[in-house]
């Protein structure tokens, strides 16, 4: 799914005959010159890419995520629907980046030629891009699963207090799960066929060692490349389109509605400053998020349509220079997109800062009973609407 798109058939393949005993009946990639053979290899800066840069943002991003979860199962006032929904995301984020990692390295460690996946055989085709698109799809349905949850709490408080619930939460996600793995395995026929290719190299001493047959995975047949474009493109799309419509309601409805009624004898000015607060935090947080999220992924989706009405239609919108920087500006997006989610969650949100600080910062593991319950009655005091607001908001 996000390997470099170097189909060595498009790059003068020929069959030349038999190079030698291992490449009969096969196609022959003729690639005696020098500088074309160079062009099937990594240069410095996909290795560099490879084996420095992705992994560095990998570990971070399962660092990042990891000390989400370890907030969220530290502090109990964190353990909410919506933070449900996120830990199942931080989850999906480790899960793809260690898995997009692993398989970039093996391939690269596996051999010199930049497409080459025939160390890894059909299996390796079919695991990590099986896994790689199950993370896919249930990273786009937790998010919206997390704004449809938001919606229903702000622009209909009572049918999300009728709906809501563990039980419920634990079946969306169940669900949640499951369709995201039906939906991988139904792209499976993309990539199961591991296509040999034997490569005639320059007779020189800096090819001697190089494999004389590469492989490539491909699909059964050259339309089902088609069918698993659109069946990553339209549920991308339409949840895009959906997530704006729930934002905007969501953003309008905090501006012109009080969620704390200020004659209410029991609705005090700081609770009424406390509303305002949340309202933007909230506001910020949605905003955020949901453009982070689309924004690192929408790149991959255009070029897969650009993909395909250059596949239909013989236009190339790209030269194979400009391939090679966008899939690698795309490949970042992806890494960046599962990395930042908790830095949103805390840069825009105070409560989640806070709860940051109490569980990593600020250890309070050695905090006596008598500290933890001093402080008791301090979370205790305030309003109901106050304690409300926090229910519903997060």
């Amino acid at each position: 799914m996000f390997e470099l798109d170097l189909d060595p058939l498009e790059m003068e393949a020929m069959n030349s005959g038999e190079s030698s005993m291992y490449c009969q009946n096969l196609t022959v990639l003729n690639k005696t010159n020098e500088m074309a053979a160079r062009m099937l290899l990594y240069d410095a800066t996909s290795s560099g890419l490879i084996t420095i840069a992705l992994p560095i943002i990998g570990t971070i991003g399962c660092l990042i995520n990891a000390s989400f979860l370890f907030v969220v199962f530290r502090i109990r006032r964190m353990r909410t629907i919506t933070n449900a929904y996120l830990c199942n995301l931080a989850a999906s984020d480790i899960l793809f980046l260690l898995t997009a990692t692993a398989a970039g390295s093996l391939q690269y460690h596996s051999s010199p030629v930049n497409f080459d996946k025939y160390q890894t055989g059909i299996a390796g085709c079919v695991l990590f891009n099986f896994l790689i698109y199950t993370f896919f799809f249930a990273s786009i349905a937790l998010v919206t699963l997390v704004s449809l949850e938001r919606y229903y709490a702000i622009c209909s408080p009572l049918k999300q207090w009728l709906i809501s619930g563990k039980a419920r939460t634990a079946k969306l996600l169940l669900v949640t799960w499951m369709i995201s793995a039906s939906m991988a395995a139904l792209n499976v026929p993309a990539f199961i066929v591991l296509k040999p290719l034997c490569v005639d190299w320059p007779d020189t001493e800096d090819f001697q060692d190089f494999p004389d047959i590469v492989g490539d995975c491909k699909p059964v047949t050259p339309w089902f490349t088609q069918v698993s474009c659109v069946s990553r493109m339209i549920p991308f799309f339409v949840a895009m389109i959906g997530n704006i419509y729930m934002y905007s309601r969501i953003i309008l409805t905090l501006k012109r509605r009080f969620i704390v009624n200020p004659n209410d004898a029991a609705a005090s000015g700081q609770a009424i400053n406390h509303v305002q607060s949340v309202r933007r935090q909230v506001s910020a947080m949605l905003i955020a998020t949901g453009t982070a999220f689309f924004l690192c992924q929408v790149s991959t989706q255009v070029y897969v349509l650009l993909g395909m009405v250059t596949s239909l239609t013989g236009i190339r919108f790209f030269s194979p220079q400009q391939r090679v920087v966008i899939l690698w500006i795309n490949r970042m997006l992806l890494y960046a997109n599962s990395t930042i989610n908790p830095i949103v969650y805390n840069v825009t949100n105070q409560r989640y800062r806070s709860a940051f600080n109490t569980a990593i910062i600020h250890c309070d593991t050695h905090m006596t009973t008598r500290q933890r319950g001093s402080r008791r009655p301090y979370m205790e005091r305030g309003d109901t609407a106050q304690q409300t607001i926090h229910t519903s908001l997060m």
